[in-house]
């Protein structure tokens, strides 16, 4: 019977029919070709909208997209449908006033499991003169946020650090994370060697910002991980590293690290950071961690030029960089100030993101107006016009032509980047703004102030619920009816307001009328941004002689705005007159010194005097000033020649009236010895062949017989019940020199290494002789009567190493005579003995056992002989 295979029969997808080859199945050779492409505008100007096309043929479904940077369009990501093959989508630009640039936006493709299929790039083309966008940084976690942890002290191997581990079993807790009382508000479980931590961040473009920076709080060493690469690390060896493995020494509680992470660490989507935390040994008394890290994104516009000036230099090159993505273009860069520059503006043009213009400091016939900040100002408009982009300073200095006499100028009284007092707390600080305010438990540091920006001089604490912040700083002004005005110039972001002793002098044009509360919000931000300037004029009227007391309160446009700017320079105008006293920096003994005086008080008889006496022959003296207005004189020093060893520092007053009068102006001069050169010498065990070194403590109560001479530590406390003192030599120094009879030793300093802080100690010179195997038990009665040691400090201070919350290198000053004795009659060194100065924390160093040789105590002598 034969068999035949029916039309109708159901045949599997892959097998069609045919009846050309009787009926027999045959396979489809019908290949898939997937087509995958897209296009898009090259170009979208602002306030307009473009249109991407995509084809996928290899299913129809939801896909997303995904526009980086995300501030020049309306949208940033959104979703669209394909249908048989094919689908559309818009994206808009944004009408943005704060923006002066066209920029490049790159549009990504994704699909639902948010793999990137394809990637188009377009250009969104300015529409209006704008300012450039906010830079500084923004948060991507901050301190205090939650981590996932573990710390049953299982050693997880390297896993752990991996994007597809598993962490669900572990713990979690908001930071400050650890325990032993350090501030932590998750507790965690103590005994430990290594603690780990995990945190998932979601970015939606990795590559959004510039760079990341991280911030750490940690106790003792740390490993740091993004997407299981190593970013950052401290205390902790790297190159060969495990569970086990103990960070290399102890740090300060709640110890600070920051670095720079570079964007390219991280990417879209979701990242893993990761942190293990070692301590410096598994019976630490305390552990912390915590960690915050934030995106930053840098200026448009970057200012690149000299500090200084002298005037009549020749040109000298300002730069102007632009960041990627910015425009290449004309630019403008014109001084705030008039007179101090030949030029009145300048044109930069940029190619490949860069430009460069000139500008000379004119030539100045005044005699002493001083050194003056000028602020040069980048524009986007002809002439210096339309938006401020950017800003730098720089200094003219003062030329004196000496021949063309005095007129009244200007005089700096203090400048750009001067040391402030600032006030950063979240509370109210009162009336901060008069002469009798108390500001001494305030902080301080030199300008630029403030936070969020990455070009603060000084970094101040940022608090989310601030609305303001206070500046102090006390001037003092001699004779102050001989100035006109004074001129100030006050770096601000959002809004600032000035006081002189109390009174208001000035306030930026974006507050309301009348008083300014602390809680008061500036009205808008300032006219130039992360850069507006207050210029103006205080009257002479406002000061009084002695001290005056400056007080700026910066106010935020919002609460907990992410950035703040603080700078200011003063100037006074006119002064009438003036002393000048130069010379010689430094002078051989046996020679002579020359100074000039230059003044235009008027002819009369002026005077000199020394400070302090002995390095010169004369001690005080006078002499005359001639040429009126225009007057000068000179005198000269005899240098002494004495038995000095090192070089002395000098201070050589101008007086009027009587060699008792009024100081005018000072100069400082250095004597410097003839004929004999100081030497120096150190002993340290291991060093160069040097093994003299003798060390131990002994322990009153309990073990009172333990040698301890073989420990790597040496402890000083002084506990009532236990009580442990401690002795160091060092022997044969004395063969360290030629003829020790003829050593004269000019100084002695001692370096140890603390390795458990306290609250200091007191050291003695010995008198009795000990060995390493010496115990309380054999030389206890020395010690605590007193009859084995001098009552006389060896140290300078009394109380040294006094440490407490500090640990590592630490030096201190030894009695040059006693140190003396030693190298002249070595019989007599029998080294320091060692006392805690206070009941409940005594502290430790390293001894001449400790295998770290750079950790040994290391007696250093500066002599002649």
């Amino acid at each position: 019977m034969s068999m035949r295979s029916r039309s109708d029969h159901n045949l599997p997808a892959d097998v069609a029919y045919s009846s050309a080859i009787g009926g027999r199945r045959e396979i489809k050779y019908e290949p898939f070709i997937q087509i995958l492409s897209s296009s898009g505008p090259v170009s979208i100007a602002e306030g307009s909208s473009g249109t991407y096309n995509f084809l996928d043929n290899s299913g129809d479904g939801v896909f997303n997209f995904v526009v980086a940077p995300t501030d020049r369009t309306t949208t940033s990501s959104g979703s669209f449908n394909v249908t048989s093959g094919a689908g559309t989508f818009n994206v808009t630009a944004s009408t943005n006033s704060q923006r002066t640039d066209d920029e490049l936006v790159v549009v990504r493709i994704r699909n639902s499991s948010n793999t990137v299929l394809q990637t188009l790039s377009t250009t969104i083309t300015d529409a209006s003169p704008v300012t450039q966008p906010a830079v500084g940084f923004v948060k991507v976690t901050s301190k205090g946020d939650v981590w996932k942890y573990e710390d049953t002290n299982t050693d997880l191997g390297t896993e752990w650090r991996d994007a597809d581990y598993d962490d669900s079993g572990w713990s979690s807790g908001a930071g400050q994370l650890g325990f032993g009382n350090d501030g932590e508000t998750t507790v965690l479980t103590s005994g430990g060697s290594t603690y780990y931590f995990r945190k998932t961040i979601t970015l939606d473009d990795g590559d959004t910002y510039d760079e990341y920076d991280i911030d750490v709080t940690y106790d003792d060493g740390f490993i740091f991980y993004v997407n299981g690469v190593i970013v950052a690390d401290a205390n902790m060896n790297t190159s060969s590293y495990n569970h086990s493995t103990l960070a290399t020494s102890t740090v300060t509680d709640n110890a600070q690290y920051t670095a720079t992470i570079p964007s390219s660490a991280f990417k879209d989507g979701e990242n893993i950071l990761a942190c293990e935390v070692h301590q410096v040994g598994t019976t630490s008394s305390d552990l912390g961690w915590d960690a915050g890290l934030s995106g930053r994104e840098t200026a448009d516009y970057t200012l690149a030029g000299p500090t200084s000036i002298s005037e009549g230099a020749a040109a000298q090159t300002y730069t102007l960089t632009l960041k990627s993505g910015v425009s290449d273009g004309t630019f403008y860069l014109k001084p705030a100030q008039t007179g101090g520059f030949v030029e009145t503006v300048q044109s930069i043009t940029t190619s490949s993101g860069t430009g460069t213009t000139t500008f000379s400091a004119a030539p100045d016939t005044d005699f002493t107006e001083g050194d003056i900040l000028y602020n040069l100002q980048l524009w986007s408009g002809v002439g210096g016009t339309g938006t401020l982009l950017q800003s730098i300073s720089t200094t003219i200095v003062d030329v004196d032509p000496s021949s063309d006499g005095p007129t009244p100028g200007t005089y700096e009284q203090f400048a750009f980047g001067s040391t402030w007092k600032y006030w950063d707390s979240s509370t109210d600080p009162g009336s901060f703004t008069g002469t009798s305010y108390d500001d001494s438990a305030w902080s301080s540091g030199p300008a630029e102030l403030g936070f969020g920006d990455g070009d603060e001089t000084t970094s101040m604490t940022r608090n989310s619920s601030n609305r303001s912040y206070a500046f102090r700083k006390t001037i003092n002004i001699t004779d102050g009816d001989q100035y006109e005005e004074f001129d100030f110039e006050i770096k601000y972001d959002d809004g600032a307001v000035l006081y002189v002793n109390g009174s208001e002098q000035a306030r930026s044009n974006n507050w309301a009328s009348g008083a300014i509360a602390w809680s008061q919000l500036a009205a808008s931000g300032g006219d130039g941004g992360d850069n507006s300037r207050l210029t103006g004029t205080i009257p002479a009227s406002a000061l009084v002689d002695g001290d005056n007391y400056l007080a700026v309160q910066v106010s935020q446009n919002q609460a907990g705005s992410s950035d703040l700017s603080f700078n200011m320079g003063l100037s006074t105008v006119k002064l009438a007159t003036y002393y000048t006293l130069d010379g010689d920096t430094s002078v051989n003994e046996g020679s002579t010194a020359s100074f000039t005086v230059a003044t235009n008080a008027g002819d009369d008889t002026y005077y000199y005097t020394v400070s302090p006496t002995g390095h010169f022959v004369e001690t005080s003296g006078s002499f005359s000033v001639t040429g009126g207005v225009f007057g000068t004189g000179a005198f000269t020093l005899s240098a002494a020649p004495d038995s000095s060893a090192s070089s002395q520092a000098v201070t050589v007053s101008l007086r009027t009236d009587s060699t008792s009068g009024t100081v005018r102006d000072t100069h400082s001069i250095t004597v410097n010895p003839v004929g004999s050169t100081n030497s120096f010498v150190s002993f340290q065990e291991g060093v160069d062949s040097y093994a003299g070194t003798t060390d131990t403590y002994v322990q009153s109560g309990s073990n009172e017989s333990t040698n301890r001479g073989g420990n790597t530590s040496v402890v000083i406390d002084k506990n009532a019940s236990n009580e442990r003192f401690a002795l160091l030599k060092f022997d044969d120094i004395e063969n360290a020199f030629t003829d020790n009879t003829a050593v004269t030793v000019i100084s002695a300093g001692l370096d140890v290494e603390i390795n458990s802080e306290g609250q200091g100690v007191r050291a003695y010179k010995m008198l009795a002789a000990w060995t390493e195997a010496t115990t309380y038990t054999s030389s206890g009665t020395l010690l605590v009567g007193g009859t084995g040691y001098s009552l006389s400090a060896m140290s300078v201070p009394d109380v040294v190493l006094n440490a407490d919350d500090f640990a590592g290198a630490a030096s201190l000053e030894l009695d040059a005579s006693t140190v003396q004795e030693w190298i002249n009659n070595p019989s007599v060194n029998h080294g320091i003995f060692w006392i805690a100065d206070h009941p409940s924390d005594g502290l430790q160093f390293r001894s001449s056992e400790q295998s770290t040789v750079s950790q040994r105590p290391r007696l250093t002598i500066e002599y002649t002989e």
